[in-house]
Parts: structure tokens; C-alpha cells; sequence
């Protein structure tokens, strides 16, 4: 042999591992998840999802699924795992309308779905978190109410516009010419001046009462040389009452 020899060098290349990671978002029943990755340069998803850009995909389960992401850097490889829980999805829902006569008092019966927690707007600028609020309405008008019903990731909002309508008390308003009569006038005249009244009740006290459309005028002619109390019952257009003192 001649003893003769060489020598050859190689370099080995180490990459470190990526370090891949991913995000677990929640979702209600009927939405989309966006996932997320990062730690590498490409991405692959199991189960299929919807490609979205090189880090991101969206997926819409029916309910809690895990996806697994396998990122690639420089030849090596790493996975994580996603966890889309999806949590069944509130509806918010409540009795109506209502309407009456102030002050309106309104049982509010929630009947909602999915949901542990509410949030009412009354429409008088007050507000309730109980399931099913009593409340009442002094003032005449009309009311929108809305409902948020909520769980631990699920909302949803029920707005109902004029729900409710309250209508107001008409005033008993009698004027009489004279309050003392004699046998040679025994004429004494009646005049309503009501408000918000529609129809009419006059009781004369001498055990005639007539009915009669509101905004008149009528004399009526006293025997008895006696005290009487005159009493006028009106009703307005929404059967809401009220009567002279």
C-alpha cells in the first residue's frame, strides 16, 4: 500500500424544533370558530376546515371538536390540538303586549331559552336582572321593552317596540251655576268639563242618574227642600274611570 489518505468534512444542520401553538375558542351553537396558529411557517388541520390564510382556518362544528394543527419549519415538524367547545346558543323571549289603564302594573314572564342571566330595559328608563320583574307604569304612554338573555358565552337580544301601552285617567270635572237653590228657581245647571272622558254618568243625588256622551250641559230641577250630592262617573275611550270627589 502506499499509505496515502484524505480527508472529507461535513456539516450536519440541527434545526430546533417549531414550538407550535393554537388557540381554544368558545362558541355558541351556529357560529364559526376562527383558529389560529403560530410557532412555524406552514400548517396542516385535521379535521377539514375552511382555509382562511397560511396561519388561520375557520371551522363551524355542531358541537365541542378538537382539531389538531401541524406546523413545519426547516424539515422538523410539531402538532397542537384546538378545542372549539360550542355552548348551546341563548334565545331571549317574553310574554306581550300589554295595555291598560295607569298606573299599569305588568308581570314580565320570561320565557326564554339557554340562558342563566337577563338584562330588561323597561322603556321608562328602568332596568331589571331579575328573571321575570313585576313593574309598574305611572305615566300614560307607549313602551318599548327589551330583553338581553345570556349564558356563560351566549347572548341574545329581543327588543319588542311599543309592548306596552298605558292610557291615561280621564278627569271628573262638574260645574254647577249654583250650589244653593230656591222654590222660585229650583233650576240648577250641569256642565262637564271633563278630561279624557268619552262617556258620562250624572248622578243627581235625588235618586236620578242619567248616561249620557260627556262635554254637556243639562238642567235638572230639585223638589225636596234637602241636601243632595251631586256625583259625576266618567269613562274614557279605553274604559278607564274616575269620579267626581
Amino acid at each position: 500500500t502506499n499509505n496515502c489518505i484524505d480527508t472529507a468534512m461535513i456539516t450536519v444542520v440541527v434545526n430546533p424544533l417549531p414550538d407550535v401553538a393554537v388557540n381554544s375558542p368558545k362558541i355558541c351553537s351556529g357560529e364559526t370558530a376562527i383558529l389560529i396558529a403560530n410557532g412555524a411557517t406552514t400548517y396542516t388541520w385535521s379535521p377539514g376546515t375552511a382555509y382562511l390564510a397560511p396561519d388561520k382556518v375557520s371551522a363551524a362544528p355542531l358541537s365541542t371538536t378538537s382539531y389538531t394543527v401541524t406546523g413545519y419549519k426547516a424539515g422538523c415538524k410539531d402538532s397542537a390540538i384546538a378545542i372549539v367547545t360550542v355552548n348551546p346558543a341563548a334565545v331571549a323571549n317574553f310574554n306581550g303586549p300589554f295595555q291598560g289603564c295607569a298606573p299599569l302594573t305588568v308581570n314580565f314572564l320570561n320565557s326564554s331559552s339557554n340562558s342563566t342571566a337577563y338584562v330588561w330595559t323597561l322603556g321608562d328608563g328602568t332596568t331589571s336582572s331579575l328573571k321575570d320583574p313585576v313593574h309598574v307604569y305611572n305615566q300614560a304612554g307607549s313602551y318599548t321593552v327589551s330583553l338581553i338573555a345570556k349564558n356563560t358565552t351566549c347572548l341574545d337580544t329581543l327588543i319588542k317596540t311599543a309592548v306596552i301601552n298605558v292610557y291615561p285617567i280621564p278627569k271628573a270635572i262638574l260645574a254647577v251655576d249654583k250650589d244653593v237653590v230656591y222654590e222660585s228657581d229650583p233650576n240648577v245647571l250641569f256642565t262637564d268639563q271633563s278630561i279624557h272622558a268619552q262617556n258620562c254618568w250624572l248622578d243627581f243625588g235625588d235618586g236620578k242618574i242619567i248616561s249620557n256622551s260627556c262635554d254637556f250641559s243639562i238642567a235638572h230641577i230639585y223638589g225636596a227642600n234637602k241636601t243632595y250630592c251631586a256625583v259625576l262617573m266618567v269613562e274614557s275611550e279605553h274604559q278607564c274611570k274616575d269620579t267626581t270627589e
